[in-house]
């Protein structure tokens, strides 16, 4: 918008002067949240990176999950660096999101839907291909998280 307003004035008329009051009108700091959703390698995070013109911000074109879990992007203006914010959930939150999980696999009338590939994918990714053999205590055993201390310190 800096642009458009910069170019408009070279010219005073009433049309001009009309954007230039719209332009300045304008809320800068105003977001919009948009959701993208689709199955595991059906594109998102190419999409994404297409969209902000970063060909590797993101994670794409992997055999496996790439970007297993849920993500949210924010335009900074004030800084042409990257930045990230992670938050972590607690040991406590995981366990019972996994439970959830486990049981759901564990539904053969699911096995052939698309969040159930999702899932086994997103389990593999973390636990390996074994992860179906392993019980809920195994899963949170802390040696698959060594790499992770916010995680293994986090509390309710």
């Amino acid at each position: 918008m800096k642009k458009i307003n910069c170019s408009l004035k070279g010219e005073d008329n009433a049309f001009n002067a009309f954007l230039r009051t719209k332009i300045s009108e304008l809320d800068t700091n105003k977001s919009e949240l948009v959701g993208v959703f689709g199955k595991t390698g059906a594109g998102k995070s190419y999409l994404i990176n297409a969209i902000i013109g970063e060909k590797n911000l993101l994670p794409s074109e992997c055999i496996s999950a790439c970007t297993s879990a849920m993500i949210k992007l924010e335009a900074n203006m004030h800084n042409l660096k990257y930045e990230a914010e992670i938050e972590f959930i607690t040991k406590e939150e995981w366990e019972e999101e996994l439970s959830y999980v486990l049981a759901d696999t564990a539904d053969e009338e699911k096995k052939d839907s698309d969040d159930y590939n999702d899932t086994v994918e997103k389990l593999s990714a973390v636990y390996g291909k074994n992860w179906g053999t392993m019980s809920l205590e195994d899963l949170m055993n802390k040696k698959h998280f060594r790499k992770i201390p916010e995680f293994l310190n986090s509390e309710s």
